[in-house]
């Protein structure tokens, strides 16, 4: 494997926005660069697992945590594809192929094991990836707290939430345990300055 090549490829995502929020008006220097969603992702997905495990339920950790590490990577060719945007691919299938191409070249040209591919498209695929799409989901509602105690606010995030939340919730809805935490979500973060959703949370 290239080392180097690869590493330079990953550090890529510390450079390149969340465009979701762009496109909520929210300013460039106000987003996060893809790199620190990729932590936070990581972060919830160590402790989803742990919840998932004391639940009774049988987790590969560490293949949770390689899912999540890899997910994002095709992003540094690409980029953080906005949610309005994703029509022109013509659904998630669509935008999953182009993706798949882009992480197919990077991996071939840092000679990176197959086993990366196969973590990359394990992301939604068994309970590891499983917990990984939940936390993705997870962490763009704690950056919409972020933003909304900011003062940010409007329609555009007000739909990424209840998106966001109706997506989490389906995945969640056999989990007793994430459900809860969905219930003190939304008891903590009602989000006040918000008309939309104000009744949603």
């Amino acid at each position: 494997m290239n080392f180097i090549n690869f590493i330079i490829e990953y550090q890529v995502l510390k450079k390149i926005p969340r465009a979701g929020w762009l496109s909520c008006s929210v300013p460039l220097n106000e987003v996060k660069t893809v790199a620190l969603h990729t932590l936070d992702t990581v972060i919830i997905s160590m402790v989803i697992s742990d919840l998932f495990k004391s639940n009774g339920h049988a987790v590969d950790c560490e293949k949770v945590l390689r899912i999540a590490l890899i997910h994002d990577l095709p992003e540094t060719r690409i980029g953080d594809v906005a949610l309005p945007n994703k029509k022109y691919f013509n659904g998630k299938e669509n935008l999953k192929k182009f993706e798949e191409n882009v992480i197919s070249d990077i991996l071939v040209e840092c000679d990176a094991p197959r086993e990366y591919m196969e973590l990359w498209k394990g992301k939604g695929e068994g309970i590891e990836g499983k917990i990984v799409d939940v936390s993705d989901l997870f962490s763009i509602l704690f950056e919409q707290v972020e933003l909304r105690n900011r003062g940010f606010k409007g329609d555009e995030l007000d739909d990424i939430c209840k998106k966001v939340m109706d997506e989490l919730s389906g995945l969640c809805k056999d989990y007793e345990f994430l459900m809860e935490i969905i219930g003190e979500f939304k008891e903590k973060f009602k989000f006040k300055n918000s008309t939309k959703i104000k009744n949603y949370l």
